[in-house]
């Protein structure tokens, strides 16, 4: 808003209430456009007062009507949360009276401790919702209650103001309607806050009693899991498992048959396609450009790809290349069923048992289809040369033909296995048709470790001196081996729960296995295509940092597989059991330690704490490394500029390090500032040398006044600065010797400093002395050609050559000559004065040296006499 305030200087301070009026209200939230009032009578200042007290009251009344909507709504919301925990606690006390008397099933107990298990967090999230929309309301009461106070004290200054009764009472009048509003406003915001809070309390109520009942049942599937693992049925059992499931596997087909004439004589799947006419027409148009859009990817990648495989080296890249491949040739048939997948998506018919059966079949087609192609081009039995896996061929025939069969069993086997549950086949016959597809696959998994056939393939794969790699496929294939064995005697003998429980342990175990070491390989290669220290790609754009790149390769391949290992570690014991037991106690003495308030000293903290510290450190280290290589070189900076930005980022990264540190260890970053306060009065006693050469340092990189390669003169010392750490300077003296000056001195003593402004011209003076009775002309002339010859003097400026002085012994001559840089000023003084010596004593110019005259007055007898008698030449 623009007010134009244009009165006497009597109306000062009605002008002054005014406009502290006009801003607390417009802190009050009001939106009232852009307005221009001219205030010059006191009617004019009454008229103001009315309107923004008008709009105040209209904007009152609108948040009034919107607040009563708010409560009844929270009403209604706390009756059905009322009702809902009613519920809830009957449902709960039937459960766990189920659950005392054992009368659930383990499967469906799994399922209840899914479905609660989601119903908690549902909870929590409408919970902590809730808690923001209380605390919302909260702060918005305190901001209308300081509004009202400040108000009501610039009302009471204009009723001590010059305006009539009659305009007081108006001002009076509609200040009053506000406040009744504001009054009813500040009720139903307390009722609102009042209506929350009793539902936090049901939420809160809700949520522990799902905890508990999460916690037995937890308890219970525990409990009844091991009871049932040792469970020992009759050997009569297992056959007639065998029968039942014969029995119901020839039904299958008239099952399908008559489920799927249900499903066609339904008309809900009619009426649905109906009701999207529009939808469906439109996704029909959109497939002639889906499907030309895929014909020219096809064709654009076809020509590439050729490319790519005549320069792939490495497992990984050969891999993805052929899998390329064998999706662009299909990459017409791929599109279609995206596009038919995104259609149904759309169209909202993939809830439907009949849609969801023939899609999935799409799919484990499409799926064996990729898989026996990557397969085939693995192994390629015609062509060695086009073989990805270098083995021999009796190999190579051997795995293309049953790793064709066994990948068709496995994506086959999970697709009857979907149906079967589609269709709602009987719970026992589907975990004995589950129970029969894992023992499949281990039987086929035990065919495919054959010793000569695997030790080719490890062979081919370039494993042979990876000891790591060989002895984790040993225990693999002792594992499916004796694994099958025990399996198939215990059910045998039985122990028919056991024998599934092992089974899915060790096929889990596999594949979490092969997963973890296909993942290696890659790593392994990825290593050796970007780090190996003659063909890696940063050895070729990066020569000089080879010994840091081939450090990083080693590294690399001794680390990699240890983590892998170490990841893999968490997976299998999950998938036996074990890491359920292990995880929560081994997490309880991580997380156990000493605890200040929030503060928590636990060994899980501070191993946080260093992790993060760490890689912060590492960090910073990669951000020099990528800026010294990448931007400096492109920019051309000089040393000085390249080390403040080094610097900076370095510190940056480890002080955001340490922030998140602190935060691990429990400190609020908020009291951080209260932390460093504290610590300021021992600082300011015990470390201020310290701080004072930190903040001496901080300066110097950011004010610059001394860079690194700046050429100083200390102490009458030459030298070089090197390096500006956070407390001292390091400067190499020209006798290579290294001073380390503390940062305060630098700031606050002199320094000589000949590259402030860069290495760029500079003066050098020199001092030379002739004898009396020498030409002084000639002598000038003869220094001057000197000068000029010399290769590193400059002659724009000119060399300059003064006859200074009648010195005591000699003519004093200054001589001033010009350097491209200070580098050369200890050569170039060295030669001008050999130079100027040889020219003088060709010329036959003396230099003289200092005489004296001595005068004797008076000589002892003694020194006459042995003077007189001496010879003398």
């Amino acid at each position: 808003m623009i007010w134009r305030i244009g009165i006497t200087s009597s109306k000062i301070g009605l002008i002054q209430s005014l406009v502290g009026t006009i801003i607390l209200l417009g802190f009050f939230g009001l939106a009232w456009g852009e307005k221009q009032i001219t205030v010059s009578t006191a009617p004019d200042v009454q008229t103001a007062i009315e309107k923004i007290l008008a709009a105040t009251t209209q904007d009152l009344e609108k948040e009034l009507t919107s607040l009563k909507e708010r409560v009844d709504k929270h009403k209604r919301d706390l009756h059905s949360l009322q009702k809902v925990s009613e519920e809830l606690n009957t449902n709960i006390t039937a459960m766990k009276a189920a659950l005392a008397v054992d009368k659930i099933p383990l499967r469906q107990a799994e399922t209840l401790l899914d479905r609660y298990s989601a119903q908690e967090k549902n909870i929590t999230a409408t919970f902590q919702d809730l808690e923001k929309q209380i605390d919302s309301l909260k702060k918005k009461q305190a901001d209308i209650a300081a509004t009202q106070a400040d108000l009501k004290i610039q009302i009471a200054r204009l009723k001590e103001s010059d305006l009539s009764a009659e305009q007081q009472k108006g001002i009076r009048k509609s200040y009053q309607r506000y406040l009744g509003l504001a009054t009813a406003q500040n009720k139903l915001v307390n009722q609102l806050i009042q209506i929350q809070e009793t539902e936090a309390q049901e939420i809160l109520q809700q949520q522990k009693l799902v905890q508990e009942l999460i916690a037995s049942i937890e308890t219970y599937v525990r409990e009844t899991w091991k009871e049932q693992l040792l469970t020992r049925r009759s050997i009569w059992d297992f056959w007639y498992d065998i029968k039942k499931f014969t029995k119901e596997s020839l039904t299958l087909p008239s099952r399908l048959k008559a489920w799927s004439q249900k499903q066609l004589e339904s008309e809900a799947l009619r009426q649905k396609v109906e009701g999207q006419i529009a939808p469906l027409v439109g996704l029909l148009v959109s497939l002639v450009f889906v499907l030309y859009g895929a014909w020219r990817l096809r064709k654009f990648f076809a020509s590439l790809i050729g490319q790519w495989q005549a320069r792939a080296f490495s497992f990984a890249q050969k891999t993805f290349l052929a899998l390329a491949e064998i999706i662009s040739w299909r990459a017409i048939l791929l599109v279609l069923i995206l596009w038919l997948g995104l259609g149904l998506w759309i169209l909202d018919l993939l809830q439907t048992t009949d849609i969801q059966l023939v899609f999935s079949a799409l799919i484990a087609w499409i799926v064996i289809v990729l898989l026996t192609k990557l397969n085939q081009a693995l192994y390629n039995p015609q062509d060695s040369n086009r073989r990805i896996i270098p083995v021999v061929d009796e190999t190579a025939r051997f795995y293309c033909r049953y790793g064709k069969l066994y990948l068709i069993y496995v994506v086959a086997g999970q697709w009857v296995l979907f149906v079967l549950e589609l269709v709602n086949y009987p719970l026992s016959t589907l975990d004995f048709s589950g129970f029969i597809y894992e023992i499949g696959i281990l039987l086929g998994l035990a065919g495919l470790l054959k010793k000569p056939h695997l030790g080719n393939f490890l062979d081919g794969m370039g494993v042979s001196e990876c000891f790591w790699w060989r002895d984790i496929i040993k225990c693999l294939r002792f594992l499916v081996c004796y694994g099958l064995v025990v399996i198939l005697l215990g059910d045998l003998f039985g122990f028919h729960n056991l024998a599934t429980f092992l089974s899915q342990a060790i096929v889990n175990t596999i594949g979490i296995s092969f997963l973890f070491l296909l993942l290696a390989q890659l790593s392994d290669d990825f290593d050796t295509y970007v780090f190996h220290p003659e063909q890696g790609l940063l050895v070729y754009k990066f020569p000089s940092w080879s010994p840091s790149i081939t450090n990083i390769f080693h590294n690399w391949r001794k680390l990699v597989p240890a983590a892998m290992v170490i990841l893999a570690v968490p997976f299998i014991l999950d998938t036996w059991g074990v890491w359920a037991i292990v995880f929560p106690k081994l997490y309880q003495i991580l997380n156990s330690g000493p605890r200040l308030g929030p503060i928590k000293l636990t060994p899980l903290a501070i191993l946080l704490a260093l992790l993060v510290i760490y890689l912060a450190h590492r960090l910073s280290y990669l951000v020099q490394f990528l800026l010294a290589q990448r931007l400096y070189t492109r920019r051309g900076w000089d040393e000085g500029v390249q080390a403040t930005i080094s610097k900076t980022s370095h510190y940056t990264l480890m002080t955001l390090g340490i922030i998140v540190a602190f935060g691990f260890l429990g400190f609020n970053l908020t009291n951080i500032a209260l932390l460093a306060g504290a610590l300021g009065v021992g600082i300011g006693f015990g470390l201020q040398n310290i701080v004072n050469n930190f903040i001496s340092g901080l300066i110097l990189l950011f004010e610059r006044p001394i860079k690194v390669g700046d050429m100083l003169i200390i102490d009458g010392q030459w030298g070089m600065v090197k390096e500006v750490r956070v407390r001292s300077t390091v400067f190499q003296t020209y006798d290579r010797y290294v001073l380390i000056i503390p940062n305060s001195e630098l700031i606050s003593n002199k320094v000589l400093n000949w590259t402030f402004y860069g290495k760029g011209i500079n003066r050098l003076s020199l001092n030379v002395g002739v004898a009396y009775g020498s030409d002084v002309h000639q002598v000038t002339k003869i220094i001057d050609r000197v000068c000029r010859a010399n290769p590193n003097v400059l002659h724009d400026p000119p060399p300059t050559i003064f006859f200074n002085a009648f010195g005591d012994s000699s003519l004093d001559f200054t001589i001033w000559v010009y350097l491209r840089t200070p580098d050369v000023r200890i050569t170039v003084t060295h030669e001008l004065n050999c130079a100027i010596f040889d020219a003088f004593r060709k010329h036959g110019i003396e230099i003289p040296f200092p005489q004296r005259d001595l005068y004797i007055k008076q000589m002892p007898d003694s020194a006459y006499n042995t003077f007189i008698q001496e010879p003398h030449a």
